[in-house]
């Protein structure tokens, strides 16, 4: 099972992350003309790279970021100067929308979600799993627990890493192109069409895939799927996934 020092350690830094009385947040200020918040194990990825190619059509390499390329890996995305220099016009990257500590103007913002269930499996065996050695499924409730908690990056992402459900779903009416996993191919062509309209361009959006799987044991998955909805640690998740699952095409691509 988990080790017991693992347990707290894990507690120990959502806690901190949640004390909003504990950290001080310096204003960034940002001008893109587009934002791509990337939520973990949701193609994000793959669609960095697809968005990269994409505007490469109206901007120089110098005005993109995305974390992979022109030596940006090491860079987090909270390094004020960094990012007040550059001046950016599209960021692709781990960015929580309307999160306090930007000041982003006027800009394009795309995301996409996925199955909070599928998503969190995901992210245990590829991101997790080497450090366990256990399906899910083993866990117990408290362990359980607290490794959810501490990985609900649907939640984190849209709420501006408040972790709130109400705000989580007043700022989906905000983002103006949801794409969902489960419909990435039709979702994409869809987004295709809106940002050539919206850019005045006729460019195709070509989605290639990246971060194969690995430690995917397929004879743990159901399990694991059962136990995740059965504890009901996900269901606010659940809630803004069922929530963007049944806006109509208007609602989700608002462009």
């Amino acid at each position: 099972m988990i080790n017991e020092n693992n347990n707290e350690k894990i507690d120990t830094n959502e806690n901190l992350k949640n004390n909003n009385s504990i950290i001080e947040y310096e204003k960034i200020n940002l001008f893109p003309d587009v934002v791509f918040y990337h939520i973990e194990k949701c193609a994000g990825t793959s669609l960095e790279q697809c968005l990269h190619d994409y505007f490469l059509n109206k901007y120089s390499e110098n005005e993109i970021y995305i974390p992979n390329k022109n030596n940006f890996k090491h860079v987090h995305i909270t390094q004020k100067e960094f990012f007040e220099k550059n001046n950016f016009k599209v960021i692709l990257g781990h960015m929580s929308f309307d999160k306090k500590e930007f000041i982003v103007k006027n800009h394009l913002s795309i995301t996409c979600v996925r199955n909070p269930i599928d998503r969190m499996i995901s992210h245990y065996y590829y991101f997790d799993y080497d450090k366990y050695k256990i399906p899910l499924n083993a866990f117990n409730l408290r362990e359980l627990k607290i490794y959810v908690d501490s990985r609900k990056v649907i939640l984190s992402r849209i709420s501006g890493d408040t972790k709130n459900l109400d705000t989580a779903l007043k700022n989906l009416k905000e983002i103006n192109a949801i794409l969902i996993f489960e419909k990435i191919n039709e979702d994409i062509n869809k987004l295709n069409v809106l940002l050539n309209h919206y850019f005045n361009v006729n460019k195709k959006l070509i989605l290639r895939k990246l971060n194969e799987k690995k430690h995917f044991y397929t004879e743990e998955i159901e399990k694991d799927k059962e136990t995740l909805y059965n504890s009901g640690f996900l269901n606010d998740e659940l809630k803004i996934y069922d929530c963007i699952f049944n806006m109509n095409d208007e609602e989700r691509f608002n462009i």
